[in-house]
């Protein structure tokens, strides 16, 4: 894998100790930006100042607002392609075994339980690199990991036009091209991002060969230190206003969500047409064509 061709970024914030996604890639860490709260760099700085690229803390006024923080580690961004990483993030490769007449695909982590060290690079290095081939592709703009759940529902190595979230490879010229932008929402970029691609007439790829989780989701610090449940179900509003063709909001009650969602209340679940999105971009961009 050629890391030079891609931007590897892990945004953190609240997090110094408890840096999951940096502990399985740390054999590529040489390759990583950590991309900080103000408030936390002194401390990240002494401790992996030497072993990552970079550690750089993003000014204050971009504080609680991901989608900002976001298009400026964009706009800071020199090579073509972005790898946007949560930093609490677990690792897991797919292995494939046969049982009588069904096969079966389980995950295994990325620990040294499963890999040794010098097994353990040439996994992260085929990961990055299954990212890489496709993102490369000139009708690609987004490719990513699966999430760990539903994993072994899907038999083949990837599927195309699906949520991506967590770990999203980005094409930036694409993105640059289109005028798409993070900041116009504070939350569920994924979702926008994504969308703003699909109806451009830009699929995204899902890889299932890997997954990752998040063994500790909702802990303090990230987004959850000023997410809320009406900021998140504000955020859903915006988006179906944005695209109401591709989405609809489903009402549920919810008892707790972390530590902002105590009292729990009623949340909107953003149900979007993935493929159907896909499919109005390609027949807006034949329609523009002809």
């Amino acid at each position: 894998m050629d890391y030079s061709k891609i931007r590897i970024v892990i945004g953190t914030k609240g997090r110094v100790n408890r840096q999951i996604t940096l502990k399985y890639l740390w054999q590529i860490r040489e390759y990583i930006d950590i991309i900080c709260h103000p408030d936390d760099f002194d401390e990240l700085y002494s401790k992996y100042a030497d072993e990552v690229c970079s550690i750089v803390a993003y000014p204050i006024e971009l504080d609680n607002h991901l989608g900002k923080q976001r298009q400026w580690i964009v706009e800071q961004t020199k090579q073509d392609y972005l790898l946007l990483l949560d930093d609490n993030l677990a690792f897991h490769t797919r292995s494939k075994s046969i049982i009588g007449e069904e096969t079966k695909f389980p995950l295994k982590g990325l620990i040294a339980k499963h890999f040794p060290p010098e097994n353990m690079r040439i996994e992260i290095d085929n990961m990055l690199e299954a990212l890489y081939s496709h993102i490369i592709l000139d009708d690609v703009a987004i490719v990513g990991l699966s999430n760990r759940s539903g994993n072994q529902n899907v038999k083949s190595s990837y599927t195309e036009n699906t949520r991506i979230f967590g770990a999203s490879l980005v094409d930036l010229r694409l993105m640059k091209e289109l005028g798409i932008r993070y900041d116009e929402v504070n939350m569920k970029q994924d979702f926008y991002i994504n969308l703003s691609f699909l109806t451009n007439g830009y699929k995204n790829i899902c890889i299932y060969d890997w997954a990752f989780e998040k063994p500790q989701a909702n802990m303090a610090g990230g987004c959850s230190s000023y997410r809320t449940l009406e900021k998140s179900n504000e955020a859903a509003k915006i988006l179906y206003e944005k695209f109401p063709s591709f989405i609809s909001i489903r009402e549920k009650s919810v008892k707790s969500w972390g530590e902002n969602f105590a009292d729990g209340g009623t949340a909107y679940d953003v149900v979007v047409l993935w493929k159907k999105a896909y499919n109005h971009g390609l027949s807006k961009n034949r329609n523009e064509e002809w």
